[in-house]
């Protein structure tokens, strides 16, 4: 399996995403009870990553990276969330 510039810049954004998380709830800025837990809002955001770059570079949805880049990125973005939130 080749790794192209689009799926390191798919796992840095969610990496990104989740630091970003971390580092509101370890301000408090965000609550981990809240109706949102940061994990589903890391969720929305991959999605939201997904869907924006499908409309730029109009590439059909499920189609802009592979499943292991999603599952590189989701663990990607969780371990940046944990390390941030301290």
């Amino acid at each position: 399996m080749n790794i192209g510039r689009r799926d390191i810049g798919f796992i840095v954004a969610n990496a990104i995403i989740g630091g970003a998380l971390g580092f509101a709830v370890g301000s408090d800025a965000l609550s981990e009870d809240g109706a949102f837990p940061p994990l589903m809002l890391i969720f929305i955001g991959m999605a939201l990553i997904e869907l924006a770059a499908g409309y730029v570079f109009r590439i059909p949805l499920g189609e802009f990276v592979s499943m292991p880049i999603r599952l590189a990125a989701l663990v990607a973005a969780f371990c940046v969330y944990m390390l941030a939130k301290l």
